[in-house]
């Protein structure tokens, strides 16, 4: 308190005495540093020791996939090539060296942390490739079983991938983060996913009592696949010395309530589908078996009636009696025939009836077996069949064909018999001397017996036997059962049935159709019945709303998983935030140290100066203060900025090193230091151009200085600036076409500096104006005018006072208070004069006058809009159309790294076409939005010009959406680059179009 008490003799030693304690306070953040960088190192060397290990393992796995392959082929071929023996010892030679390896880093890793679960899985491992290594040599020598070989590379392809999770047991929070975000909450969610997709599958197929079909059980065991990996990998983690006692137990109730009680739900659900399957399959066969028995029992009808036709010398008599013989002779071989008949039914029980039609339909033998009792049919109960179509197909076939009706009920006198007798009908023509004089039919009930519960169905769908007996015999028109027909009972299946292929398919309701043909006649394989049978839906242990509730249970366990994991990595990313906060709340200190010491030394020196004014009254004390202050500020000078170098100069490498970037926290840190330091870098620039211009210590080179082009470099300066702040800075009327008396370098700081006052000191989404006039012969005057709040008139002659900054210094705005001072005497000891004009609510506007010089420069010699090229002798000339200053500056750095190209622009349209055609480019790139034409416009005219239709170009545009793109390219662009600009794709992009259009 005492020191503070002194009165101030001498203020540079305060200020020795501010850097040496900023300097001690440097050297303990450079400590603090230097641990913190040794953690860092420790944890990135264990990390990279890690992913060593997982690379090695993976490699192992891939190439063990690839040796399990030739292996089996292998074991399976009769001949072993010499060519497939050699590439199965070299994968499986590779594949030990990578197990070797990961063994080798693993037990470091131990040795590192003494982790117990880690040696395990190292054992288990080796142990299990050495099982491999030994099969292998039997498999080469004696060859081995395919089921051994398959299972055992399994296995240690499954214990490479759990040591791979064991390896990254967190060692820290960092790490916990990662694997609680990236590995385990991802894996429970996953894990639920496809859970939730069995449990819907499954759940549909119990709602419709549908069997689990082939494609569904694959599609499952997919889904099984995926659930089973990531169980694994969750049961693993558990038994991690790392994992938190709370993660523990919510991976036991997974274990209880998913992998045990769902499981055995899921397997009694699959139990009963297979069950299901074992009866379909005994019904297929039994439906087989069936359809067989009734297709046997009709040949013997089929071929001995067809034998005694052809062969019976009665019959063939009958038709010669017909043709050539008496009244006594055809009765007689109509005798003879029917005899024949009457004993042919007794012999074959499956004949129903025995006639002879002649050529004009009339019956002329009928013998009928009615209860088992064979009788003739009188001569006058004999019926004309001339209109029945078994008559008329038979009568119409040719020697050696036969007819076979359709199944169907027997009819008498026009009227369905009854009972109902169910018939089928086989008929010859009897041909005599080439001509067909009548016809043989027989009739008979192909089945004859009960089909239990199956269904007859015949070609068109109509039922010829059903369990319910109203359904049968739809194709009778007399019985009006249409609309009885498989086509209505099953839509879905009914093409299938009856397609006269055997198969079985599920109704969507549930049920099982299971059907076989039936040919009844050997000879014409195109006419067929189906005999199908239904099996009824799959009665599963559980309904779909029980499936659903204990299935869900099960899943539920594996989201609580992911929400104890959610709630892990928040406690463990509020911890990192947490020291991240006092890592940058150190920062924020010394940074606030710094601003306030560099405050304190702006003090310094102003007092300073006010001591050396006060010493001015005599002439030898002033001549030696102003010498000492002279030495003390090129000391001052090369000390501060040495120091500020390394902080700017390091803070910037940290944020561009690709190699070990940095966290989303310390970059916000090192931003805050770079800004800061930055802000005192100019601080300490303006104390020390103040200090300077007082001690009379600034020079200036007058010479003629082209305004257009100070200004436009002025603006490009300050354009970013404006940008952040949706600031509209622009260049407005006037003729720029003048040269002045002043120093270049100096005029330019001049306007930066009052560029970037006008749009700090605006309003959001103002505007900036810059201009230039002739005021007269002699003298040019150029204006910076804005639309901030203006300057009260009271205030304007302290404008250039320095240390003023007329109560802004109550705002957010960061300034000195000595910027306009340093630019009034700039523009003064060039020969200048500054002007301020101001409303309040309105804007301000800086006018700058200096004398004009002789020469003049008129648009024809230079624009402002273009520039000479970046690189002398370039072999590839670049033209660049865009109105954004910023932009313009963005791609001239880019290309100034880029040996080889030149770069010309302008920030027009028609003036850039202009150009163009004076010196053709080898590249143009064009901005879409352009104040005067639009870049399609442009395109055009480019391309329906002779002299630049081949040269090549590439949009540089802010419209990104992919309709966009998809426009430009249409277009004619050879590319389309999208703002903000890519660099390296920026450049990749010139390069590959460039060499494609030499």
């Amino acid at each position: 308190m005492k020191f503070l008490k002194k009165e101030i003799v001498n203020p540079e030693i305060r200020l020795i005495a501010v850097l040496a304690i900023l300097l001690a306070l440097s050297v303990a953040m450079i400590g603090l540093n230097i641990s913190d960088e040794n953690k860092l190192s420790a944890d990135a060397e264990h990390l990279g020791l890690a992913n060593s290990i997982a690379q090695h393992l993976n490699t192992a796995a891939m190439l063990q996939a690839q040796a399990r392959g030739l292996g089996a082929t292998v074991i399976g071929s009769k001949i072993r090539l010499q060519k497939m023996l050699d590439e199965f010892i070299a994968l499986s030679k590779q594949a030990d060296q990578e197990i070797a390896s990961a063994l080798k880093k693993g037990e470091r890793l131990y040795l590192e942390n003494n982790d117990q679960v880690l040696l395990e899985n190292l054992n288990q491992l080796k142990a299990l490739n050495g099982d491999l290594k030994h099969f292998r040599k039997q498999l080469l020598e004696q060859g081995g079983d395919l089921s051994e070989w398959m299972a055992i590379v399994a296995n240690n392809i499954r214990q490479a991938y759990q040591l791979r999770t064991v390896v990254f047991s967190p060692t820290n929070q960092q790490e916990a983060l990662l694997l609680y975000n990236n590995v385990i909450r991802a894996n429970a969610a996953t894990l639920a996913e496809y859970a939730g997709r069995e449990r819907a599958l499954l759940g549909h197929h119990i709602a419709k009592q549908k069997p689990i079909d082939s494609k569904t059980l694959k599609e499952l065991e997919s889904y099984r696949a995926m659930v089973d990996m990531l169980s694994n990998e969750l049961v693993l983690i558990k038994g991690l010395s790392s994992t938190p006692e709370e993660l523990v137990q919510v991976i036991a109730n997974y274990e209880q309530a998913f992998l045990g009680e769902y499981q055995l739900l899921r397997e009694e659900v699959y139990q009963e589908n297979l069950l299901y399957e074992d009866q379909k399959k005994k019904l297929i066969a039994k439906v087989a078996l069936e359809a067989d028995a009734i297709e046997i029992a009709e040949r013997p009808v089929f071929s001995e009636f067809i034998t005694v036709i052809n062969s019976r010398y009665a019959i063939t008599q009958l038709g010669k009696a017909w043709v050539k013989g008496s009244a006594d002779e055809v009765l007689v071989a109509e005798r003879l025939v029917e005899d024949y008949f009457v004993e042919l039914v007794e012999r074959t029980p499956l004949y129903a009836k025995l006639r002879v039609l002649d050529g004009e339909g009339q019956e002329r033998i009928n013998v009928v077996v009615d209860n088992g009792v064979v009788h003739r049919v009188p001569a006058d109960e004999m019926q004309d069949k001339s209109g029945r179509k078994y008559f008329q197909n038979t009568i119409a076939l040719g020697g050696g064909d036969i007819y076979v009706s359709p199944f169907d009920l027997n009819m008498e006198r026009g009227e369905i018999e009854l009972p109902f007798k169910p018939t089928m009908r086989i008929a010859v023509p009897i041909y005599y001397e080439g001509k067909a004089r009548g016809m043989a039919i027989v009739n008979f009930n192909p089945i004859g017996r009960s089909l239990e519960n199956r269904v007859l169905i015949n070609k068109q769908g109509f039922y010829l036997s059903h369990s319910d007996a109203d359904k049968e015999w739809g194709m009778m028109p007399q019985l009006n059962r249409g609309q009885f027909n498989i086509k209505r009972d099953a839509p879905v299946l009914a093409v299938d049935i009856l397609s006269g292929e055997e198969g079985s398919a599920v109704e969507p309701w549930g049920s099982t159709y299971i059907w076989h043909p039936i040919y009844f006649n050997p000879i014409n394989r195109e006419n067929y019945w189906i005999l199908a049978a239904e099996l009824n839906a799959i009665s599963y242990p559980v309904d779909s709303s029980e499936w659903y509730r204990r299935a869900t249970k099960g899943i539920q366990s594996a989201m609580a998983i992911s929400e104890v994991v959610g709630e892990l990595s928040a406690n463990a990313a509020h911890d990192v935030k947490a020291n991240s906060a006092q890592s940058i709340a150190m920062q924020y200190f010394m940074l606030v140290l710094a601003i306030v010491s560099f405050g304190f030394i702006a003090v310094m020196v102003r007092l300073s100066q006010q001591r050396a004014r006060q010493l001015q009254q005599s002439k030898n004390e002033a001549e030696k203060a102003n010498k000492a202050k002279s030495e003390f500020l090129s000391s001052m000078s090369h000390e501060l900025r040495t120091p500020m170098n390394a902080i700017l100069g390091f803070s910037q490498l940290l944020t561009t090193d690709a190699d070990d970037p940095l966290s989303k926290g310390q970059k916000e840190s090192v931003d805050y230091i770079l800004n800061a330091g930055q802000h005192l870098m100019q601080l300490i620039n303006q104390v020390l151009e103040l200090s300077k211009i007082e001690a009379g210590k600034v020079d200036v080179s007058l010479e003629d200085v082209e305004v257009r082009l100070v200004i436009y470099e002025a603006m490009i300066t300050v354009q970013a600036m404006a940008d952040s702040r949706d600031i509209k800075l622009e260049l407005v009327g006037g003729d720029l076409g003048y040269c002045v008396i002043a120093d270049a370098t100096r005029m330019k700081q001049v306007l930066i500096n009052l560029i970037s006052n006008a749009v700090k000191y605006n309003v959001q989404n103002g505007s900036v104006a810059v201009s230039c006039e002739l005021l007269d012969t002699d003298r040019v005057r150029v204006s910076v005018s804005d639309t901030g709040v203006g300057i009260a008139e009271d205030k304007i002659d302290d404008l250039f006072s320095p240390f003023d900054r007329l109560g802004a210094e109550h705002s957010d705005i960061e300034g000195s208070g000595i910027g306009l001072t340093i630019t009034k005497f700039l523009v003064e000891i060039m020969g200048g004069v500054i002007s301020v004009e101001s409303q309040l609510g309105v804007g301000s506007a800086f006018h700058i006058d200096f004398p004009r010089s002789g020469s003049t420069v008129t648009v024809d010699d230079v624009s402002m809009e273009t520039q000479l090229p970046l690189i002398d002798g370039s072999a590839c000339s670049v033209f660049y159309i865009e109105d954004n200053a910023a932009s313009i500056e963005l791609v001239k750095q880019i290309l100034k790294q880029h040996a080889g190209i030149s770069l010309c622009f302008a920030t027009d349209a028609r003036h850039g076409l202009e150009l163009i055609k004076k010196d053709k480019p080898d590249l143009i790139l064009l901005d879409i939005n352009l104040p005067d034409l639009d870049g399609y416009t442009v395109l055009e005219i480019l391309k329906s010009d002779p002299k630049t239709v081949d040269v090549p170009v590439i949009a540089v545009s802010a419209n990104a959406m992919t309709h966009d793109i998809e426009a430009g390219l249409k277009a004619g662009f050879v590319e389309y680059i999208t703002k903000p600009i890519n660099v390296a794709h920026f450049i990749e992009t010139i390069d590959k179009v460039m060499d494609k259009f030499k």
